[in-house]
């Protein structure tokens, strides 16, 4: 999806016409710099992140899930599979409930054990701060979607530096599309064209659009922008 601000200088000219004097939207490109990196400031304070205390306690239980249950919590036909719990761990292999340790098993399935035990020892290797941290950043990918349409402009947003170095949780990293913004126009019309399509992408813990959260910006912002063209504009009729 897209949006587009926009400053149209024709309504503004019957302000000139008195004078005769011609101007182009383009000489207002300062104003509307400001114009556009305030819109996206306000959109990025605006923009709704997943309180931290949550991630962390799914976070802290995934990593327990995934310490304790190998292959996966979520698949409970696998085998052979690995359960670990406080007092033992329980081995599902070729068809058979094994208790570890204490019960003898053919050297096969003792394979299948040492397999699944390195596979779980391999997962502890990450801490578990390190593993809820490395998931937790991720909360402000939506912020920083608006940073990344700014720098394509050439104006300016004051973020936090967490949404400038959020990265996709994935692995191997797979990041967000990237917003594609730029100015068009400039004669009787100066338009910033941006095109976000990972705003308006839904998840399991946001239903909201964030290009909606840019419109409803702007449009706060726009009796300022207004305002700030007019002066302009007064400004150069006492000049000439």
């Amino acid at each position: 999806m897209s949006a587009s601000l926009r400053f149209d200088v024709a309504k503004f000219r019957r302000i000139m016409s008195e004078k005769k004097k011609r101007v182009s939207a383009a000489s207002f490109r300062p104003q509307m710099e400001r114009f556009v990196s305030r819109s996206l400031a306000v959109a990025a304070a605006n923009c709704p992140t997943r309180d931290l205390a949550l991630i962390q306690a799914a976070q802290s239980k995934q990593y327990d899930n995934r310490a304790n249950y190998i292959p996966s919590i979520h698949d409970d036909t696998a085998d052979p599979r690995l359960i670990v719990k406080e007092d033992a761990s329980w081995l599902f292999s070729r068809g058979r409930w094994f208790r570890v340790p204490g019960q003898a098993m053919p050297d096969e399935d003792w394979a299948n054990y040492a397999m699944l035990d390195a596979e779980r020892k391999r997962r502890l290797e990450t801490p578990k701060a390190t593993f809820i941290a490395n998931r937790a950043q991720a909360r402000f990918l939506y912020v920083q979607q608006y940073w990344l349409i700014a720098r394509s402009l050439g104006v300016r947003v004051p973020i936090a530096g967490e949404a400038i170095t959020s990265h996709s949780r994935r692995q191997p990293p797979k990041a967000p599309p990237r917003p594609n913004a730029r100015w068009q126009g400039g004669k009787d019309v100066l338009t910033a064209v941006i095109s976000a399509p990972f705003l308006s992408t839904a998840t399991a813990y946001w239903q909201g659009n964030g290009l909606n959260i840019l419109r409803d910006a702007s449009a706060a912002e726009r009796p300022a922008f207004v305002k700030s063209v007019r002066d302009e504009m007064i400004k150069r009729l006492s000049e000439t």
